[in-house]
């Protein structure tokens, strides 16, 4: 499938921390060297029937949670990162059997320079190989860096909604997990929420969808690397100048 890029103006019990893994580092393919991530694990946290049962614990979890139905056409936003990588393997995993047309969008913010264009050819490369067919978008010019996290979200859940309407597709899909919505109630709290405005993301919020919140990061990234399969890793998701991060 051709790349499509526009221009545009505008859980489980016990957190990830708890479950203890051995792990080693394995040297990704040399094109993507830097920024690339897998680990290969010799043991699964969870054994190897529950990460090669994922796909179809999330199969149920879509079902139980209507985050999106059989015969949908999606949309899957893919940043190139662990969740959103398992996220579409996942959705190729099921896609015959719940005959789902899926097609995948990355948002290429252009801040990180060189590393920003190489996450866009990582997931090019990934759509292409599973059969997926890929929408590029970029903004016109950059966004400020005055309250950038909450311009670049509502810029990314904009041009989302118009990629949908051209597709005619259902339900766009994010790749947000159990942790998240863990961070999501703290972040809350933390702001100081009164108790009875404190809720989570839910599974199903008008055209956006998210299958992954039952599952933690560390189930998405089992699976990952029990497929030998490699990821992007943003140096933002680490930085301590964002909340999120630091809690």
């Amino acid at each position: 499938f051709p790349l499509h890029t526009r221009h545009t103006r505008d859980t489980r019990s016990l957190p990830c921390a708890f479950r203890f893994t051995k792990s080693s580092t394995s040297t990704p393919r040399p094109e993507m060297r830097g920024r690339v991530s897998r680990r290969a694990s010799s043991s699964m946290p969870y054994g190897d029937a529950n990460v090669s049962g994922l796909p179809g614990r999330f199969a149920d979890a879509a079902g139980s949670t209507d985050a999106f139905r059989p015969g949908d056409r999606i949309l899957a936003c893919v940043s190139g990162g662990a969740d959103s990588v398992a996220l579409l393997h996942l959705l190729v995993e099921i896609r015959e059997a719940w005959d789902l047309d899926v097609r995948a969008v990355h948002f290429n913010h252009g801040v990180r320079g060189a590393e920003s264009a190489e996450d866009a050819a990582f997931v090019q490369a990934l759509c292409a190989r599973l059969d997926v067919e890929l929408h590029v978008r970029a903004p016109e010019k950059p966004f400020t860096q005055s309250n950038f996290q909450a311009k670049a979200r509502q810029w990314r859940r904009n041009e989302t909604v118009d990629l949908l309407e051209s597709l005619s597709a259902n339900v766009a899909l994010q790749g947000h997990h159990a942790d998240d919505q863990t961070e999501t109630v703290l972040l809350k709290l933390l702001r100081g929420c009164h108790l009875s405005n404190v809720a989570g993301m839910h599974p199903r919020e008008d055209v956006f969808g998210r299958p992954l919140l039952p599952f933690p990061k560390c189930d998405l990234v089992a699976f990952l690397e029990s497929r030998a399969e490699t990821w992007r890793e943003d140096p933002s998701n680490t930085s301590p100048k964002y909340l999120r991060n630091r809690v």
